[in-house]
Parts: C-alpha cells; sequence; structure tokens
C-alpha cells in the first residue's frame, strides 16, 4: 500500500514505490475482501484507499455493487475465508444441503449460486453448505487440494463446509479511461476504483482488466503531465 497523503497541499506521496512528482496513482485493494457471509472480520482490504482518495476530494460512486463468491471456506482452521474456484464446480464439483442433496446449478453467474448458497442457509440455520468435490480429478487443482490437506481437511474424501464470502466490489473511486479521478494528479487503478468496466456484477477476471489495462494507462497518463 505504502501511500501518504498530503490532504493539505492536495498532492501525494509514494512512500513506497518512490514515484516522484505530483502524479501519484493509487494502487491499492477494495473493501472488506473475502468477509465471510456473517462478518466475521478478517485481515484484508478494509476500504483505506477509497477513504485517503475521499478525504481528498475524490469521487467515490456505486460502493453498493458488492460481489459475493459462493464458495469460501468457512469452519476450517487456518483456512477461513480461502475461495474455493469456481473451476471446480466446472470439473463436476456440486454444493449439496444438510441432507446431502443438490439445491443449484452450480454454473450459474454467482450472483445466483451465492444466493441460493445463502438461502439454504437460512433456511436450515446452518453457517455453510457443503461443497464435494470428491470427484474432481486432484491433479488439475493442486494448489487448493493442498492447501485444505494442510489444515487437516481432505477434499478427496471429505466435503468442504462452505458460505458466501463478499469479494469484490464493483464501486470505488471515481476514474476514467485513463485512471484519472476527480483530484488533479490523483489516479486509481484496480478495485479500489470505479470505472463502469463491471457494471453492477462482474464477470470472472475481469479484475485483471482493471488492474493491468488501468494500471499502465494510468501511469502512462501521470507521465505523460
Amino acid at each position: 500500500q505504502g501511500i501518504a497523503l498530503d490532504l493539505f497541499s492536495r498532492k501525494a506521496t509514494a512512500v513506497a514505490t518512490n514515484v516522484p512528482g505530483p502524479q501519484q496513482p493509487l494502487y491499492m485493494g477494495g473493501c472488506r475482501m473475502r468477509e465471510m457471509m456473517f462478518w466475521v472480520p478478517q485481515t484484508g482490504s478494509v476500504g483505506i484507499g477509497m477513504l485517503l482518495a475521499q478525504a481528498a476530494g475524490a469521487a467515490l460512486a456505486d460502493l453498493e455493487f458488492v460481489q459475493f463468491h459462493p464458495t469460501a471456506v468457512t469452519g476450517v482452521p487456518g483456512r477461513e475465508g480461502f475461495l474455493v474456484s469456481e473451476a471446480i464446480r466446472g470439473e463436476g464439483a456440486t454444493l449439496v444441503d444438510g441432507a446431502g442433496e443438490r439445491f443449484v446449478e452450480e454454473l450459474e453467474p454467482r450472483d445466483v449460486v451465492a444466493r441460493a448458497v445463502a438461502n439454504t442457509m437460512a433456511r436450515e440455520g446452518a453457517t455453510h453448505v457443503r461443497l464435494d468435490m470428491r470427484s474432481v480429478d486432484a491433479g488439475r487443482f493442486p494448489n487448493i487440494i493442498n492447501a485444505l490437506r494442510e489444515s487437516g481437511l481432505d477434499p478427496m474424501t471429505e466435503l468442504v463446509p462452505v458460505s458466501p464470502a463478499v469479494h469484490y466490489v464493483m464501486g470505488g473511486i471515481v476514474a476514467d479511461l485513463d485512471g484519472q479521478t476527480t483530484v488533479p494528479g490523483l489516479y486509481a487503478a484496480g478495485e479500489s476504483s470505479c470505472t463502469g468496466l463491471h457494471g453492477a456484477n462482474r464477470l470472472a477476471s475481469n479484475s485483471l482488466s482493471e488492474c493491468f489495462v488501468w494500471g499502465a494507462r494510468a501511469a502512462h497518463a501521470g507521465l505523460s503531465e
């Protein structure tokens, strides 16, 4: 993060990146990433970039557009909030309720699956549903399999407890196609920004466009001033 804003002169200085001059890109995370459905506090991003920008006079927008990831690990010490990729479901993993019955088409958009999971949890009075990935080829997902096994849960023989988690904020610091905010010389890129790229519900991996495309454009625009 490494950003310090001089709110009196409206200039920003990069502490960690040592970017010279008054043009400052603000590359910081969004707000409350990977918090569990019931808002169990997690270590991570808490929207500091947005608050700093707002304090400097930058406009914010669309903060209500928040995407939930349907399958964050729940109740597994050391892996609380660990996201299990939808690619796992693409390879045949299923979501089941307390009775072991499927309750959703697993490849629906994230908001549909997350809502179905939340509704099932509410109906059962449960803190999670279960992801059955026992039929998935472990060789295709070594990082996920090993991470769970290191925490004492073997997803090849056991069901994985999961629940929705706050994952991505589409809103943020209002920025144009070059990452320029409403404060001259202050640029925003990545999840901290609001570019309109995602609408109200982003597609998976579109965040890479905000990071790489807007990151590069913001850097070029700042250097050209």
